[in-house]
């Protein structure tokens, strides 16, 4: 599974797919959760396992799983599987298998290759795979720019809720230079984090689910609704914006869905629509967006969910030393649980540093393929924020980072037990909960046990020179820093 995080990582920094190799049988099996989260958060991978040999297709054999129809697109784990029956199908099956996993939405596509056909000679397979990791295939667009356009020259304010495919599509100046043209305000998704600068003016924070009532009183505000890039398993559904009278939807493919959301679209090349977009003349906005008083709202809204304001060794504290100190050349590799509300709606992105999460399966133990951040660009300084619980779940990949000299830095926000099952658990019982506590572990005792540095950040210690030390380590840290989640107040609450 840690192996799939990887490969999924690897993807989304490098751009061409990650690959995982897995054995047969319960091998394979345990590849389910990082296919599912690639294919989710729309990641290209490959993954190829090994299967009995074709004489022993049966349920009754030993390691023997269907792997075809396991992982069939039809699971929402892959994009496509492929299973090998003969050695001569192997060059079309790779090459099949890049382009599908690169073209939009990107994604996972499994390959089972029976014992039977891994001892047989293949020729050219070097060369298909060359060519196939250059390819990316975007659908051809099924609409024009034309109603986009009549909108945006209509003079009235707009706002804009961008979403993964920004990045993912290498479209980042293009879309500053369409917000800037037009004076949008943008909320991004979790997803969406990287394709702006979070300081940039016309940013206005984080659209989250968890944020309540605000996030449609400041779509209220807007004359029009243009989606860049959304994706509806981002959790952020179109009930947030109803009522809105005028909806555009700009992406790489076609992601509609039949009587859920199903507006005005247009779709193909991003960076080529952008740009045919800002070729009309900036319009005169008869009203503007009244932009300061909107983020200072999200701001003050996300400051009392999230309690920042309290003293002491608080999860935001951690967000803040993370934002001092990778801002530039960096990769922040977010888990899943309470911690991951913090960095979704604290973390800052730049134009140098990339933020990345688990936002479709939402995945816990996600964090454990942080080194493929670093296999694909060795070059940036890459951290892992992570809960106990998660972890916990897949603590070993700490020694395989000490194994290969790999100087990544985990960050665990150590609330002792799985604080989000627990606070869910409470709301619907108060005074009862049950699996969600466990006892104390000694987290900086494990690293160091692995051969990593560890420190615990105790009371009284300062996390930011900590930090700022750990990282000029160049070799593996992990840091256990207490926290205390604050239940979530009301605005905060799914």
């Amino acid at each position: 599974k840690s192996g799939g995080f990887m490969a999924d990582i690897y993807g989304r920094v490098k751009g061409s797919p990650g690959i995982i190799f897995s054995t047969l049988g319960p091998g394979g099996t345990n590849l389910t959760s990082a296919l599912a989260n690639a294919t989710q958060d729309r990641s290209p991978l490959i993954a190829i396992s090994d299967q009995v040999s074709q004489n022993d297709f049966r349920t009754e054999a030993h390691q023997y799983v269907d792997f075809v129809n396991a992982f069939h697109p039809k699971t929402g784990i892959t994009k496509q599987t492929f299973l090998v029956s003969s050695a001569d199908h192997l060059s079309g099956v790779f090459d099949q298998a890049f382009a599908k996993a690169m073209e939009e939405p990107k994604g996972a596509v499994h390959i089972s290759i029976p014992m039977d056909i891994l001892g047989s000679p293949v020729n050219g397979v070097g060369k298909v795979l060359k060519s196939s990791t250059a390819k990316r295939i975007l659908p051809k667009s099924t609409v024009s720019t034309d109603a986009v356009k009549k909108i945006l020259a209509s003079g009235k304010p707009g706002l804009v809720i961008v979403g993964g495919s920004v990045e993912r599509s290498g479209a980042q100046r293009e879309f500053l230079r369409f917000i800037e043209h037009f004076e949008l305000p943008v909320l991004t998704t979790f997803r969406g984090k990287n394709a702006l600068p979070s300081d940039h003016p016309q940013c206005l924070g984080t659209v989250s689910r968890h944020l309540g009532d605000v996030v449609k009183d400041v779509l209220g505000q807007a004359s029009c609704l243009i989606l860049v890039g959304y994706d509806y398993n981002e959790g952020v559904k179109p009930s947030m914006w109803a009522g809105q009278a005028r909806v555009v939807n700009m992406d790489t493919y076609d992601n509609r869905i039949e009587k859920i959301f199903t507006p005005p679209s247009l779709f193909g090349d991003l960076g080529a629509a952008l740009r045919d977009l800002i070729k009309i003349p900036k319009p005169t906005h008869a009203t503007s967006f009244p932009l300061a008083q909107v983020k200072a709202r999200v701001k003050k809204t996300v400051a009392e969910a999230l309690d920042v304001a309290r003293a002491g060794l608080h999860p935001g504290r951690i967000i803040d030393a993370v934002n001092a100190l990778y801002k530039d050349d960096s990769v922040i590799v977010c888990d899943v649980g309470l911690n991951k509300y913090y960095a979704g709606l604290l973390l800052k992105s730049s134009e140098s540093n990339k933020i990345i999460f688990s936002n479709g399966q939402s995945s816990m133990a996600f964090s454990s393929g942080v080194m493929g951040a670093k296999l694909a660009d060795p070059k940036k300084s890459v951290i892992a924020l992570v809960g106990d619980g998660g972890f916990l779940m897949d603590p070993q990949e700490i020694l395989t980072a000490v194994v290969y000299k790999q100087p990544i830095v985990w960050v665990i926000f150590n609330n002792g037990g799985l604080g989000l099952t627990e606070q869910a658990q409470k709301e619907k019982s108060p005074n009862t909960t049950h699996g969600v506590r466990f006892g104390k572990v000694f987290f900086a005792k494990l690293a160091e046990s692995c051969g990593l540095y560890g420190i615990r950040v105790e009371p009284g210690m300062s996390l930011l020179p900590i930090l700022a030390a750990v990282k000029n380590m160049k070799r593996p840290a992990l840091i256990d820093v207490p926290v205390v989640y604050t239940p979530r107040r009301k605005s905060y609450r799914e």
